[in-house]
């Protein structure tokens, strides 16, 4: 055997005596490749009994007798003592040391010359080491949480570079954390534009709500804000600002911007701007500002009385009407990018079919008040809602059915326990097209909170029960957080029977399993805190509120994603202690 081979064995050998290398399942790869260099076998166990420490099997004793004892997970507190350590050592500027050792290991792995084979093993322990701390979330936000409050830290700069190599760039919540790093900064403003590009005006609320980690977002909105709003009286800002993403000069001269500006501000699709936008110009809209909601909206509105709130709407001439609709299946059935012609002609197709499609809604959506004459459609209606922009239509056109002459459909056929076949129909279009749940649940929200004067209180109280079935329904096909946030403000206000919000937890519960989502969690504990005393009187209900608050209270991320705030935990343990003593 040469030298050459002796070292490679040599070094199979080391791997094999690393502390606790018989839990490495890596340990199988080098004990057979030693052996296969003529390496004998009984070193490998003797490699492998003196490097047996046992620290994984005490570590989760440990954590199993922490967790009897305090009935809390050790990991949080052991996290919490990682952050105040590294944050000492950082402080009283005692990380040089560490920082060397960094240093060290990047110089030694990278130099060419090195033929300590120990040392280059102990080296590449330390790296993976340090890549296994950084693939750990926890520690990654322990870091973004110090690189903030130490920014002149290079043990820190130094992480927060080895995090952004390994492409968790998006996880740097502070523009403090990302601001003196090139590839964290660029990342955060090329996705900031990314969502401005793809935003409608209420998600750019919502960003500019956000706090600190929507920071790039905000100050690209509110430097194109500014520039939108000295030209024009306050328009749809997200909407000029996908026009300007969109290569379309805002500066009152451009007729296509002319006309798109005049829409939003008038608030109608008005003839005159569209014969600007599509006749005149030679170069048309794109496709995705026709695209965007709110233009959307004003074409529909113009052709389609029932979306149109206006009640002394304009009736257009049905060669307008022609134009408006094919204009509406255009930006409807547009896809980029194609080039074959075979695709090209059944696009064409579809178009062609979509607009005959939506001539027939033009004509068979009037104003409905007989249920005979809803039946007629449904074989019709079940057909088109499989078409986004017609199951669109028939979700506005019902609520339009359902809410019309003071809820008089609901007043005239609801009864007690039966749903009223335009209300199904909402739930098969929420089934069917994802993007118009929240259309198909303000819908049920409308007509939740209505007033019919003939509904005695235990008919109004099946009623809503009878909805509330629905947006169960609505949290089973993943809009929890939407109709949990609903029931919620109901109950505030006092507008809601709490033998409801009972119902409402207990099919929850019965619903949900681990790991459970913490604000969906928060939000549930907000309305059991509401209703304790008709929750100890519905005895069927308190193993699952058992079960779901000893998730809660565990702190793991095998029952919960994401983080639970300490108030909710209290809570929860208060609680917790309350329905024990119940089941005893």
């Amino acid at each position: 055997m040469n030298e050459q081979e002796k070292e490679l064995q040599q070094q199979e050998l080391l791997k094999c005596s690393h502390p606790d290398a018989i839990m490495d399942k890596e340990t199988v790869t080098a004990a057979n490749e030693y052996i296969s260099k003529a390496g004998t076998p009984f070193n490998i166990m003797r490699a492998l009994v003196d490097g047996y420490k046992g620290y994984s099997a005490a570590t989760n004793q440990m954590a199993s007798d922490f967790l009897l004892c305090f009935q809390q997970e050790a990991t949080p507190i052991l996290l919490a003592a990682v952050k105040e350590t590294l944050d000492k050592l950082v402080e009283n500027e005692k990380a040089a040391g560490v920082l060397e050792s960094f240093n060290a290991i990047e110089s030694n792995v990278s130099d060419p010359n090195s033929n300590d084979v120990e040392t280059q093993e102990s080296i590449k322990e330390d790296q993976q080491m340090i890549s296994n701390l950084i693939e750990n979330k926890d520690f990654r936000e322990i870091i973004c949480e110090l690189a903030e409050k130490y920014p002149k830290s290079e043990l820190l700069s130094k992480l927060l570079t080895d995090v952004s190599q390994k492409g968790y760039q998006s996880e740097v919540a502070s523009i403090n954390g990302a601001a003196s790093y090139p590839d964290l900064f660029f990342e955060m403003l090329s996705t900031a534009i990314e969502g401005i590009k793809l935003a409608d005006d209420g998600d750019i609320k919502a960003h500019k709500r956000s706090g600190e980690k929507a920071y790039v977002f905000q100050r690209v909105i509110e430097e194109l804000e500014g520039r939108v709003y000295k030209q024009f009286e306050r328009p749809l800002v997200a909407t000029h600002i996908q026009i300007l993403l969109e290569g379309l000069p805002i500066d009152g001269k451009n007729s296509v911007s002319l006309a798109l500006v005049s829409m939003l501000q008038s608030g109608r699709a008005a003839p005159g701007d569209l014969y600007k936008a599509f006749h005149d110009s030679t170069n048309p809209p794109p496709t995705k500002v026709i695209r965007n909601t709110d233009i959307t909206e004003l074409l529909l509105k113009e052709v389609f009385n029932f979306y149109n709130e206006e009640e002394d709407s304009t009736v257009l001439p049905e060669t307008l009407v022609d134009k408006y609709l094919w204009l509406i299946s255009y930006s409807a059935s547009t896809v980029d990018n194609i080039d074959d012609p075979v695709e090209k002609l059944e696009l064409e197709k579809n178009r062609v079919e979509l607009v005959q499609t939506l001539k027939q809604i033009t004509k068979r959506f009037g104003s409905i008040t007989l249920m005979a004459d809803f039946n007629k459609m449904i074989s019709w209606l079940l057909e088109i809602i499989r078409i986004p922009i017609a199951a669109l239509l028939t979700t506005e056109w019902l609520r339009s059915v359902l809410t019309a002459n003071n809820f008089n459909f609901l007043e005239t056929y609801y009864r007690q326990g039966e749903i009223p076949m335009p209300i199904v129909l909402l739930e098969e279009i929420a089934f069917l097209q994802p993007q118009l749940r929240p259309q198909v649940f303000s819908v049920y929200v409308e007509i939740f909170t209505c007033r019919i004067e003939d509904f005695l209180p235990e008919v109004r109280i099946s009623f809503q029960q009878v909805i509330l079935g629905l947006m169960i329904n609505l949290v089973q096909m993943g809009y929890g957080l939407a109709v949990s946030r609903f029931i919620l403000d109901q109950l505030q206000q006092r507008t809601i029977d709490e033998s409801l919000v009972v119902l409402y937890i207990s099919k929850l519960l019965e619903m949900l399993a681990p790991p459970y989502i913490s604000e969906l969690s928060m939000l549930l504990l907000q309305l059991i805190v509401r209703v304790i005393p008709a929750l100890i009187d519905t005895v069927g209900i308190h193993s699952n509120i058992l079960y779901f608050l000893k998730c809660i209270t565990s702190s793991s991320i095998k029952y919960t994603t994401g983080e639970i705030s300490q108030p909710a935990i209290e809570a929860s343990l208060l609680l917790l202690q309350l329905f024990s003593g119940l089941s005893e």
